[in-house]
């Protein structure tokens, strides 16, 4: 957490690499959705998908951390449809070979 001190803030942008699963992140996931992690909040998340339930970006959006996504697949991820569908999330739909590294 020391190391992300400086560069997390309300509203920061954070880019996920990885494909689906693998190549992801997850320490860092982990610790942004720590409930305790208060300036991990209200986030952009570039990604190319949006997750799934309990693991990964999905437990930033079972946290509520994340205020806008950037993603080319967003369809596995009930906490991402309820915050979508709910009216508190932000969605930015981008084509996979734009997004893709």
């Amino acid at each position: 957490r020391e190391a992300l001190s400086d560069c997390i803030f309300p509203g920061a942008a954070v880019n996920c690499g990885g494909f689906g699963l693998g190549g992801i992140p997850e320490t860092l996931l982990k610790e942004l959705s720590k409930k305790d992690f208060d300036q991990a909040r209200d986030l952009t998340v570039a990604s190319l998908t949006a997750g799934v339930d309990g693991f990964g970006l999905g437990e930033l959006f079972e946290a509520g951390k994340v205020k806008r996504m950037i993603a080319s697949y967003v369809g596995e991820n009930k906490y991402f449809e309820e915050m979508f569908f709910g009216g508190k999330l932000e969605v930015e739909l981008t084509p996979q070979g734009t997004i893709a590294a």
